[in-house]
């Protein structure tokens, strides 16, 4: 089955169910997302303000100011136009059989995996992430692995919850077959 196709099946089995498994970024991820990529930007800019005080030579001053230009500018674009859009269209969607990710509009990426392929779920946080109260997924199949974004705790659970039902349905199936 390709990924095209199975991508499909998930939807057409999300328009029967009523999207009760189909997951989207909570409503706080913008913030979490605008103050990691601030704390960055605030690093990259007082490195360059000090390089700046410390270099003697013109050409090194300009090229110092340019680079704080181009720091500023790029952090108002990604707080301003990505991150917002970065967060609309992602989406998880776990039906039967599937696990997928959809992220971008532009530039389409869609990750799937079987369901009864998993064999470790790990979660991921940080002090950042708990303070906004998200926590990250990883799948492991058998073949690849799946990073998930950012959720809130209640949909991890239930996405854990789901996956580990799943892959304990296969593995009896399995078992009885032998």
């Amino acid at each position: 089955m390709t990924m095209k196709a199975a991508l499909t099946m998930t939807r057409a089995a999300n328009q029967t169910q009523g999207d009760s498994n189909v997951f989207t970024m909570p409503a706080n991820s913008r913030l979490r997302l605008s103050f990691e990529v601030s704390l960055f930007s605030l690093c990259i800019v007082i490195s360059l303000y000090i390089g700046l005080n410390i270099a003697h030579a013109s050409l090194i001053v300009m090229l110092l100011r340019i680079g704080m230009f181009a720091v500023v500018l790029f952090l108002t674009l990604d707080l301003l136009i990505f991150i917002p859009r970065r967060i609309r269209y992602t989406r998880v969607t776990i039906d039967d059989c599937t696990v997928a990710v959809e992220e971008g509009k532009m530039f389409h990426r869609s990750t799937v995996i079987p369901t009864n392929r998993v064999t470790l779920i790990h979660r991921h946080d940080s002090p950042v992430t708990r303070y906004f109260g998200q926590t990250g997924l990883q799948l492991v199949a058998t073949t690849t692995e799946l990073t998930l974004p950012y959720m809130s705790k209640e949909d991890c659970e239930r996405i854990v919850a789901v996956v580990a039902s799943e892959s304990n349905k296969a593995e009896e199936d399995a078992y009885e077959t032998q």
